[in-house]
């Protein structure tokens, strides 16, 4: 080596460390370093129940890119444990597929002192290892619905409270369970801390008295069982029972701008007699930056305590419709004779078009190059279904017709093309002759090597029934994944062999699905990574048929009255426990309260 090269190399090898580093003597590194090796973990696991089976799916893959094979790792060894348990028996032990994908299953053991664990996924990389770690809750977890007798209450009156526990793998009753209940004023000051068991039917109840100079302001009540808070609040202040009931009927259910809206004011006692001779007020506002007032009209009831009101709806909304509908707000006021002024607050709908036309992918976003299922929706601006005829124009699809049912909903089929937005125009005309064309514009999956679209025969099931699912997959994959999931747990994994582009799964629906079901299907896209598509399954039991029969049609203060209660499912008496709750109606005027809808929360 002459002398000028060895003083390059002198000065120039300290630069080129510092700048990259030293250099490593060793073989060069292979595409992918063991250390840098991703577990991927698909499905739920976050709720085990003891004795059910957990199911879920792992990947194995490289990070780094480059080619699609590379990306999953086979032979790739991979065990399942409970931290702590590391040199006891695994719960599952597997090797990766081609694809690097293992489907784990085995039973959930008992939580022992601590529901509260870990779950360890570890799989072994070329002599090490890539450890994936879940917190989890070991045991059952619940569904709880809180319900209060009234809304709002006053300083000094007792709440009843009850709370409805189900399982919420299998929706079935949480009896003999610790259930906490507790009361916190407005400052979060704990008032009520209870712990009862409850019932044969997950049914815990108790009553809370408030102090006579109770704080005002809404009241947390709280029960807790198992890993599971469910919260509700009630109003307590000070308040005056109405002394009437003013009902508000408009002749349209919307109007367009400029026209004119009319209908009628009714005030009447509690006790039946029409509130007559009294003052009648109506106020309209819009709100944009600010509430302005854009009516005011007066007038008197009748001998029948109505009043006939005819309002102009103005003709512009700032930013409120556009394929919409905005909201003209009314504070109604009635005074009768002697002087007691009540009130309420009702609304009228206003709409630039008679019909309001929307558009929805089947998976909320189109699949490109399979065939979507486009659901279009026809409605009057007060949301009742419009039966039309449609026409659908676009740049990337043949002008298409439809007709919608009585729901106002019609179905199309788009093949997608592989873009973002999705442009198309809508012309509905119903059976009055209004017509209306409106432009929508779809959203879509872009830049993904395979695409996959899950397609259920329909969305709601008996247990009885069979759920057929096919799965749509535009690319090279064989195999096709189906995740059931029920209350946080994957219920159930299937494999399924991808035939013609088209994966078909059949589901017999018995009673552990009960409730709503979440599917989810998984694909190795050609480009070694996993895409997935996800529907939602909902399965009712029979509905469960209640009447109500008293001994009298009226009652006087002080009376003794007698309901007989009747519950049967397909004609046949059904056991059960019924909640109960007999208020003032009038109490309902101060602040309304909905429906506990027990079916729609579980």
């Amino acid at each position: 080596m002459s002398y000028l090269h060895s003083r390059r190399l002198r000065i120039l090898l300290p630069l080129v460390i510092f700048l990259f580093g030293c250099f490593n003597s060793s073989p060069p590194a292979r595409p992918m370093t063991a250390e840098r090796a991703r577990v991927v973990v698909m499905g739920e696991f976050e709720h085990l129940a003891p004795g059910s089976t957990a199911n879920f799916l792992v990947q194995v893959r490289n990070p780094v890119p480059g080619r699609a094979e590379q990306a999953g790792l086979a032979g790739r060894a991979v065990d399942v444990f409970l931290a702590g348990q590391e040199r006891d028996a695994p719960l599952f032990s597997g090797v990766t597929d081609a694809d690097g994908l293992v489907a784990v299953s085995f039973e959930t053991p008992d939580a022992g002192a601590d529901p509260n664990q870990a779950l360890v996924i570890r799989a072994a990389t070329d002599g090490r290892e890539t450890v994936v770690t879940q917190d989890i809750y070991l045991g059952r977890a619940y569904d709880v619905l809180i319900s209060t007798d009234k809304p709002v209450y006053q300083p000094g009156q007792v709440i009843h409270l009850r709370a409805l526990a189900l399982d919420t793998l299998d929706l079935r009753a949480a009896g003999a369970q610790t259930m906490t209940l507790t009361v916190a004023d407005p400052q979060g000051n704990k008032l009520l801390h209870k712990e009862l068991a409850t019932s044969q039917y997950g049914v815990a109840s108790t009553d809370f008295t408030l102090d006579a100079q109770a704080a005002s302001g809404d009241y947390r009540i709280e029960a807790t069982i198992g890993p599971t808070v469910a919260t509700r609040t009630v109003e307590v202040k000070p308040y005056t029972l109405p002394r009437f009931e003013i009902t508000f009927a408009p002749e349209q259910s919307f109007y367009l701008p400029s026209e004119t809206a009319s209908g009628v004011v009714e005030a009447r006692y509690f006790f039946g007699k029409p509130v007559a001779g009294g003052k009648v007020t109506i106020r309209g506002s819009v709100t944009d930056v600010s509430t302005e007032t854009i009516f005011e009209v007066t007038g008197e009831t009748d001998a029948d305590g109505r009043y006939t009101y005819a309002v102009p709806v103005p003709d512009f909304f700032a930013g409120q419709l556009d394929n919409k509908s905005a909201q003209v707000d009314l504070t109604i006021e009635v005074v009768d004779t002697a002087n007691h002024l009540e009130s309420i607050d009702e609304s009228i709908t206003v709409a630039e078009k008679a019909l309001l036309i929307d558009a929805v992918p089947e998976s909320g976003m189109l699949r490109p190059g399979l065939a979507n299922r486009v659901y279009l929706d026809v409605s009057t601006p007060d949301g009742a279904a419009a039966p039309a005829t449609l026409t659908i124009t676009g740049r990337t699809f043949p002008t298409m017709t439809a007709t919608t049912d009585l729901y106002g909903l019609a179905v199309i089929t788009l093949t997608a093309p592989d873009q973002r937005y999705v442009p198309l125009e809508v012309t509905a005309t119903d059976a009055a002759g209004r017509q209306v064309t409106q432009p929508l514009v779809l959203g879509g999956v872009t830049g993904a090597s395979t695409a996959v679209l899950m397609r259920p025969e329909r969305s709601e099931y008996k247990i009885g029934e069979t759920a057929n699912i096919d799965i749509f997959v535009n690319g090279r994959a064989t195999t096709a994944y189906l995740d059931i999931i029920k209350g946080r747990q994957t219920f159930g994994l299937v494999a399924l062999p991808v035939v013609d582009g088209v994966a078909q799964a059949a589901l017999p629906i018995d009673g552990s699905l009960l409730g709503t079901v979440e599917l989810n299907a998984y694909v190795v896209g050609d480009d070694g990574t996993m895409v997935a598509d996800r529907r939602l399954l909902l399965v009712n039991p029979a509905p469960a048929d209640i009447a109500v029969t008293t001994d009298a049609d009226v009652y006087r203060p002080g009376d003794t009255a007698t309901l007989d209660i009747q519950v049967q499912r397909d004609g046949a008496p059904m056991p059960g426990v019924v909640g109960l709750a007999i208020v003032d109606e009038s109490v309902f005027s101060v602040q309304e309260q909905e429906p506990g809808f027990a079916r729609t929360y579980f």
